[in-house]
């Protein structure tokens, strides 16, 4: 029997050194990946708190309202890019930006509207198609609550 000659020892060390950078790589782009996703989240969870409070303060006016805003963000760390009420709805923006090599990737913003909804559509039965026995069922195309619109009457006496 001849000996082996030693050409390919160490060759598992240079492929366990390899697969090991390879594996904190990975490991260190998924942590700051998962850092991005929590400053998005950040941001956009802030974005919402900001027009939630902006629009409890809607009827005071903008001034008080974005004053709100303002300081819902600064305690979330994050900064207010825009502030504005339309009507009743308070348009709120926000950016995080992310510190390290990710802050060179840009901020991440965040855009909300907070107010109240619209009427709801309100559906009425109408009878029954001539030939089914199937009801028909329509709505007002959500204007609100219509004298008649509920089936119940008002007054005393109810049904």
């Amino acid at each position: 029997m001849t000996a082996r000659a030693g050409g390919d020892r160490g060759v598992a060390t240079v492929w366990a050194a390899g697969a090991i950078a390879t594996l904190v790589s990975v490991a260190a782009f998924g942590l700051h990946l998962g850092e991005a996703i929590v400053i998005r989240h950040r941001a956009e969870a802030a974005a919402d708190l900001a027009a939630l409070a902006a629009a409890a303060r809607a009827v005071p006016g903008e001034r008080y309202a974005c004053a709100q805003a303002r300081s819902i963000t600064d305690k979330m760390r994050v900064q207010l890019a825009s502030c504005r009420l339309h009507g009743w709805d308070a348009l709120i923006s926000v950016t995080a930006q992310p510190t390290g090599w990710l802050g060179t990737l840009g901020p991440a913003t965040a855009h909300s509207r907070a107010g109240p909804s619209p009427p709801a559509p309100i559906w009425r039965h109408n009878g029954v198609e001539k030939g089914s026995t199937t009801p028909i069922w329509r709505h007002n195309g959500g204007r609100g609550v219509q004298e008649g619109a509920t089936g119940f009457r008002s007054g005393r006496g109810g049904r």
